[in-house]
């Protein structure tokens, strides 16, 4: 009896087993533990050139870097309000401000950009910006062919924004404070032709001119550093339901992203983007996240469980 007992044990084991799929985190650190590389204001000079540890984190390898593009206040002396237990962490200067705060799920950031103290005049075409860009590449990346599924979940909320210009200064067209969650796509098949070539796909968060944010699509340039690649956006409403304008957590929960990636990719060829590439030469090869301000806007945003949980072909 006791034989039937531990085969039945056995034989269900290896059922369970044998349905398990293979998961791979893609975004690493999502409860930023671990340092942060502070990479200046300049994208043409990326380096680190300091690290922000707010959680004690001088043991743990740097993944995340803040990119502080076209701006004229860096981090790099930047004053730490830590709290007794060190469970919130909050680095600032004149113009802008992260923080960290610990809770019961895991890890809040906090991102807040001051306009009114970057940005003397209200920008003209083609004028670089301020941005504040929390970003990692992935070191192995998985090509996306590899997956059953791309799996995206964040929750995130716009805490305040002020547009600092008058109605004479404000043209739609040139200024805004936007938020978008953007991964790399990249070609990463050293036996191909268009080896090296890469598109940005993005997941729309926030816009100040639109409550609902459409599909778009265009090329990075116009400002210093501008990567001259292909840029697909999908509209909001694919990911999640209500609207950062409410001031209210918005979640994306589960959301597979693959479909949407090929989307990008036909689109990118269409347009007459890696026109050497193949679909499985495709990879996500980096992320990046946080505020864009073409505009004189003061503005805050949170964000937490930011996590892509990549399920492979069985």
């Amino acid at each position: 009896m006791m034989s039937k007992i531990v085969f039945l044990v056995f034989m269900l084991l290896a059922a369970l087993f044998s349905n398990a799929q293979k998961v791979v985190d893609v975004i690493d650190d999502h409860g930023f533990m671990g340092k942060i590389g502070l990479q200046g204001t300049s994208s043409l000079e990326p380096s680190i050139k300091k690290y922000l540890k707010p959680f004690n984190s001088n043991e743990i390898e740097s993944r995340w870097m803040l990119a502080e593009w076209g701006s004229k206040h860096d981090l790099l002396n930047a004053k730490a309000v830590i709290n007794a237990g060190r469970d919130n962490v909050y680095y600032f200067n004149k113009s802008k401000g992260i923080y960290f705060k610990k809770d019961n799920y895991g890890t809040i950031i906090g991102l807040e950009i001051l306009g009114s103290q970057e940005i003397e005049k209200a920008r003209e075409l083609n004028e670089n910006f301020p941005g504040m860009l929390l970003g990692q590449g992935f070191n192995e990346p998985h090509r996306i062919s590899d997956f059953q599924k791309l799996s995206l979940n964040l929750k995130t909320r716009l805490v305040y924004v002020e547009n600092k210009m008058n109605r004479d200064e404000y043209n739609e067209s040139l200024h805004t404070a936007q938020i978008t969650l953007y991964f790399s796509l990249g070609n990463v098949n050293k036996d191909s032709e268009g080896y090296g070539d890469y598109l940005w796909f993005g997941i729309p968060i926030y816009d100040f001119r639109y409550k609902d944010i459409g599909v778009s699509w265009m090329q990075d340039t116009g400002i210093e550093g501008a990567t001259q690649k292909f840029i697909y956006v999908p509209a909001a409403k694919e990911f999640y339901k209500g609207s950062m304008h409410d001031k209210k957590w918005i979640s994306i929960k589960k959301v597979n992203i693959l479909p949407y990636l090929e989307a990008a990719f036909m689109k990118a060829q269409e347009m007459g983007y890696l026109q050497t590439t193949g679909y499985k030469d495709l990879a996500l090869t980096s992320t990046n996240f946080g505020w864009e301000m073409p505009g004189i806007f003061d503005a805050l945003y949170e964000f937490k469980d930011l996590r892509l949980l990549g399920v492979f072909h069985e």
